[in-house]
């Protein structure tokens, strides 16, 4: 397949102008890891997974070679928790 190259193509680091939208029971690490494969960007659903360690799990179920994005919507119990738990992520990747 052919690279489409924009902006947005550019700015995320992906070969199509593809981006899914975050979606509430499904954006989990195999539709996620679909779409970054397809040359897109994948998106997991922070508020689908129950807890921060389950969505660390969906995290690392997705990593690869691919790009692809955690929408930052996360229940948490509180915002010292919230930052805690965004603050660890970024340092990881």
């Amino acid at each position: 397949m052919q690279t489409i190259k924009t902006r947005i193509t550019q700015l995320l680091g992906i070969e199509r102008p593809i981006v899914q939208g975050g979606m509430m029971h499904v954006g989990r690490a195999e539709l996620a890891s679909a779409v970054s494969e397809a040359g897109g960007l994948g998106i997991i659903t922070a508020l689908t997974q129950p807890s921060p360690e389950a969505l660390t799990n969906e995290i690392k179920r997705c990593q690869g070679t691919y790009p692809f994005f955690e929408s930052g919507t996360i229940m948490i119990t509180s915002l010292r928790e919230g930052v805690f738990f965004l603050k660890s992520k970024k340092q990881e990747m």
